[in-house]
């Protein structure tokens, strides 16, 4: 018999199941935050994932690994079924100094 909650109680969340190549992205994101970029999510559903038409998140305030991670996992939940890529920024010139698909369409 499983005991149901309780209304004062808060109710459970669901953490994201860890995804493939997580180590990988956590590593890039360590680099790109050791060397002074800011880090920004990007997202598209396959159809603009065809053409390369990607769209902002809101941007990743954060600046430790841990949280950018914590991010990611937000994004996740929020963009499931879609492409969601983190690109590294540098933050004087603005550029994009690399990319990496975190969660694939589908």
């Amino acid at each position: 018999m499983v005991a149901a909650p309780s209304p004062s109680a808060p109710a459970p969340t669901a953490t994201p199941a860890a995804q493939p190549g997580d180590g990988d992205v956590a590593r890039q994101v360590r680099e790109w935050l050791m060397t002074g970029h800011k880090i920004a999510v990007e997202y598209a559903d396959a159809r603009r994932f065809r053409i390369g038409s990607w769209q902002s998140c809101p941007s990743v305030t954060a600046t430790t690994e841990a949280g950018v991670m914590a991010a990611l996992n937000e994004y996740r939940q929020q963009y499931g079924g879609q492409y969601l890529r983190v690109v590294g920024i540098n933050a004087t010139s603005k550029q994009r100094v690399g990319d990496r698909i975190v969660q694939r369409a589908g």
